[in-house]
């Protein structure tokens, strides 16, 4: 009964060496971090919000980079905790803020929560590679019959009970925990995209409607213009002081301004629409209204590179590429070991506990496992060639070794030539990608200055164009212009206005492509924040 008692005991131990892997990582997954782990470290980001230094270091080049200007948990526990609650909260008018967006956005946006079960169905992958870790149990049954010469007949049936454990792998790290590290990195780098793009496109919607607004009042306070010189025309008219074109012409102007207010109303309408879409909320909820001003991006182009050099998945992706080459290097010497199985056990009556090792191709295991065999009938049989049916008590091993000699000398050779040339290749990309990532940064910048001062230029041809407009109106009062050359001038100025709203648009979509490229959505960073 001792040998049952350390069987028992084995298999327990194993259950708790499963369960404490669960957090801690074995020996074959040193090489790659926990999902949880890399999980936990992109909610630590988000919360740090930017404020960490702006230069990219060496020390991460083998880091799994994630976002860290998102929001903090903080910052989303104070948003409505599901849609119901969001919707009713929305309609109290309360004015939504950049942040709120931001917040409500991670939270409800069916792309990003698909996104994020996607990176939390990780967990269930690495139980699934765990398993092989976890103690294993099963029942035998075995019946044999052997037909000897002269009519002589022997029969045994037996039936066992077996239990395994693996206890340790060891040499090539096995495929499987190779499959998941990339599958890991896979689900995590494509929740941080879908989350840059959705936030992207919040804050591009977000400051539209807030521009679109300034614009409407914009348009309101020169309506209000337009009536007000409707009203004195109309009056100056009834006293015959002006000609009946004039009062026309009046009409006319608050007519086409109404017109413009307009569609200025149903585009506004139409990026509060994709706004609710981006958040995850109901089209229909009602309500909605945004609090803020456009943030004017000062980073300088250096600084703006080195976010985007440590943010980049891309970057980070071809850095895990590196180091998976350099694993590959590493092991080539493997490729000579030799094959080996080898089972080693001690049989005592009914109950056998041995050690078992098993290794193909460079990739080894050990496991103990133990056996009790239940009550069997025989006649005369011993298979001699199994230690485990037999009858006797001790120790046994069986030992198998195949060695490979010249071939595996070539395959290591080749392999070491292989996985050098393969990992130069991988540096090379991993710096093309960073490369790519600058020159992307740099144009955008560069895009976005030009945008700046297409801007400038086109705020100072609006104020020109007001001024001329308003000349032209007292030299049409005074009789010395035409009705014709005035509404010459007028066109001018709306042109020069409508030029002016469509920079603006532009100016802020050039800015968050700038930031998009940088994977940077929260507020600017003070350079000596802590």
């Amino acid at each position: 009964m001792g040998l049952n008692r350390l069987i028992i005991g084995g298999f327990l131990g194993g259950c708790l060496a499963f369960a404490a892997s669960c957090t801690h990582p074995t020996a074959d997954q040193s090489a790659g971090p926990d999902v949880r782990e890399l999980h936990r470290d992109f909610q630590e980001r988000m919360e740090r919000c930017g404020r960490d230094a702006i230069e990219p270091s060496d020390d991460t080049a083998h880091e799994y980079q994630s976002d860290d200007t998102l929001l903090s948990e903080r910052d989303r526990a104070n948003t409505a905790g599901s849609r119901q609650e969001a919707c009713a909260w929305i309609a109290q008018r309360r004015a939504l803020t950049l942040p709120d967006c931001l917040a409500l956005s991670l939270e409800f946006n069916d792309g990003v929560r698909a996104q994020r079960a996607e990176l939390k169905a990780m967990h269930g992958e690495r139980l699934i590679a765990q398993s092989r870790f976890v103690p294993g149990s099963d029942y035998g049954y075995e019946r044999t019959a052997i037909d000897g010469n002269g009519g002589l007949s022997t029969n045994r049936t037996a039936h066992y009970v077996q239990m395994t454990q693996r206890i340790l792998e060891f040499g090539r790290e096995n495929p499987v925990s190779v499959t998941l590290r990339a599958n890991e990195r896979a689900a995590l780098f494509d929740y941080e995209n879908k989350a840059a793009e959705v936030l992207s496109q919040v804050r591009t919607v977000f400051f539209t409607v807030l521009l679109r607004l300034d614009q409407r009042r914009e348009r309101l306070m020169l309506l209000n213009e337009f009536e007000a010189k409707l009203k004195r025309v109309e009056r100056l008219e009834e006293e015959r002081r002006v000609v009946e074109v004039d009062v026309l012409t009046a009409r006319l102007n608050v007519l086409n301004e109404k017109a413009r207010i307009n569609v200025l109303d149903q585009e506004i309408k139409r990026q509060q629409l994709e706004l609710l879409r981006l958040l995850g909320l109901p089209l229909r909820t009602e309500g909605l209204e945004l609090a803020g001003a456009v943030e004017a991006f000062a980073l300088p182009v250096d600084d703006s590179v080195g976010i985007a050099q440590r943010r980049s998945t891309s970057i980070a992706l071809a850095r895990a590429e590196v180091g998976e080459r350099m694993r590959l290097v590493r092991e080539a010497f493997w490729e000579a070991w030799p094959d080996i199985t080898l089972r080693a056990a001690m049989k005592e009556q009914d109950e056998t506990l041995g050690l078992a090792l098993n290794g193909e191709q460079g990739a080894y295991s050990l496991s103990a496992f133990g056996r009790h065999d239940l009550e069997a009938t025989e006649e005369s049989l011993r298979l001699a060639d199994d230690p485990l049916t037999g009858e006797e008590s001790g120790w046994f091993v069986r030992a198998g070794v195949s060695l490979p000699f010249f071939d595996g000398v070539a395959r290591e050779l080749g392999a070491r030539q292989r996985d050098r040339e393969r990992l130069a290749a991988a540096r090379l990309a991993l710096r093309g990608t960073i490369e790519a990532t600058e020159l992307a940064v740099r144009q955008a910048y560069a895009t976005l200055h030009e945008r700046r001062g297409e801007l400038e230029i086109a705020r100072e041809r609006v104020d020109i164009s007001k001024e001329r407009l308003r000349i032209k109106e007292r030299l049409k009062e005074l009789g010395k212009i035409t009705d014709d050359e005035l509404e010459t001038f007028r066109a001018l100025y709306f042109s020069d206005q409508d030029a002016f709203f469509d920079g603006q648009i532009a100016t802020v979509a050039a800015q968050e492509s700038l930031r998009r490229e940088m994977r940077f959505f929260a507020p600017q960073p003070e350079r000596n924040a802590p």
